[in-house]
C-alpha cells in the first residue's frame, strides 16, 4: 500500500527511493519505523544529521528548505539490524510503500531432532531472527 509520510506510523514497515542514491543509497527496503525525531535528537543518538544534509541538499528537488533543522527525520532499523537516520524530503515521498508484517506458520515434513538447529540456522541466515522451532 503506498502512504504518505505522514501516514508512516512507528513500528510500520517501509520501502522507499531516495534523491540521495549516491550517498544514502537508492532504495531503502523493508525499513521498521522505530521513530519520528528531530534533529537534536537525532544527534544526541549518533546521527551526523548536519553533515548528510549538507551533502544531500544539492540533490532535492527545488523548495526544500536548507536547514536540517527545519524538518524531521525517520529513525530506522534496517534488515541488516543497522539504524538509519533519514531526512523526510531526502524520500521520494511518491515511492513510499507500506507493509503490514505478519506471521507465517510454515510445516516440514520428515524431520528429525537433529534437524531443528539446521532449520533454525537457515531461518537466522535469511534474515528470520524472529522465530521458533520445534518438533511436533
Amino acid at each position: 500500500m503506498t502512504a504518505s509520510l505522514d501516514q508512516v506510523p512507528t513500528g510500520s514497515t517501509v520501502s522507499f527511493e531516495t534523491f540521495a542514491p549516491q550517498i544514502i543509497g537508492a532504495v531503502i527496503k523493508d525499513a521498521v519505523v522505530l521513530a519520528h525525531l528531530d534533529v537534536e535528537t537525532v544527534r544526541m543518538l549518533g546521527g551526523d544529521p548536519y553533515s548528510k544534509h549538507a551533502q544531500i541538499y544539492p540533490l532535492l528537488p527545488t523548495g526544500v528548505v536548507d536547514n536540517a533543522a527545519e524538518y524531521m527525520y525517520l529513525k530506522l532499523q534496517l534488515v541488516s539490524k543497522e539504524f538509519a537516520y533519514i531526512g523526510l524530503p531526502w524520500i521520494r515521498e511518491e515511492t513510499i510503500v507500506s507493509t503490514k508484517r505478519r506471521r507465517a506458520q510454515v510445516v516440514i515434513e520428515d524431520v528429525g531432532p537433529s534437524d531443528v538447529s539446521e532449520i533454525s540456522l537457515a531461518l537466522t541466515s535469511n534474515g528470520f531472527s524472529k522465530h521458533t522451532v520445534t518438533l511436533i
